[in-house]
C-alpha cells in the first residue's frame, strides 16, 4: 500500500522580511510537500521591533536597524538595537562658547548630538571684565562685552581685554 507523500515543516520554509521562523518550526507540518505562502503564519511569528527596545543609558534605538534577533527582543544583545549616544566633544559650539570641561565624557541626548545640547555641551567664554589687567595695562572701557579665548581670561587675552596705561 502507498500510503502518504512526506509534509514539509517549516524549518524548511522561508519567512518574509519582518517575520521569523516559529520556535519548534521542526515539528510544525504543512499541508504539502512544502509549505506555501498561504501557511507563513503558520511557521512564522512577526519580529519584535528595535524601536520597541529598552536601551540603557547613554545609549538610544539605531534608526539603521528595523528588528530584534529574536522573536520578543529578550535575547537581542542591546548592541543591535541601540547605539551609543554622541559625546560632546563631537558638537559644534559657537564661537562664543566654548566645551564644557570634560566634554568628551558628557553624552549628547542621542547618538548624534543636536542643537537640543548646546547648554549640555557649551558654556559661554568668559568676557575680559573679569580678567586683572598687567601692570602697565587697563581694562578696556568695553571689557564686559569683549570675550576672552576661554571659560576663563588668561594672560593670553590680554592684547584683546587690555590696553597699554599712558
Amino acid at each position: 500500500d502507498k500510503c502518504c507523500d512526506p509534509v514539509g515543516r517549516c524549518s524548511d520554509y522561508k519567512c518574509p522580511p519582518g517575520y521569523l521562523i516559529k520556535a519548534g518550526s521542526g515539528s510544525i507540518h504543512c499541508s504539502g510537500k512544502t509549505c506555501t505562502a498561504a501557511e507563513m503564519t503558520k511557521c512564522c511569528d512577526t519580529e519584535s521591533k528595535c524601536s520597541l527596545f529598552k536601551c540603557p543609558a547613554t545609549y538610544s534605538n539605531r534608526l539603521d536597524v528595523t528588528w530584534c534577533s529574536d522573536h520578543s527582543c529578550n535575547q537581542t544583545s542591546y548592541k543591535h538595537c541601540c547605539a551609543l549616544h554622541g559625546k560632546c566633544s563631537t558638537f559644534k559650539c559657537p564661537a562664543t562658547h566654548v566645551h564644557r570641561l570634560n566634554a568628551s565624557n558628557i553624552f549628547c541626548k542621542t547618538f548624534t548630538c543636536t542643537q537640543s545640547d548646546f547648554d549640555t555641551c557649551c558654556e559661554p567664554k568668559a568676557t575680559c571684565n573679569t580678567l586683572v589687567c598687567p601692570t602697565g595695562h587697563f581694562l578696556r572701557s568695553d571689557a564686559e562685552k569683549l570675550l576672552c579665548m576661554g571659560r576663563e581670561c588668561g594672560m593670553s587675552d590680554t592684547s584683546t581685554c587690555c590696553s597699554l596705561g599712558g
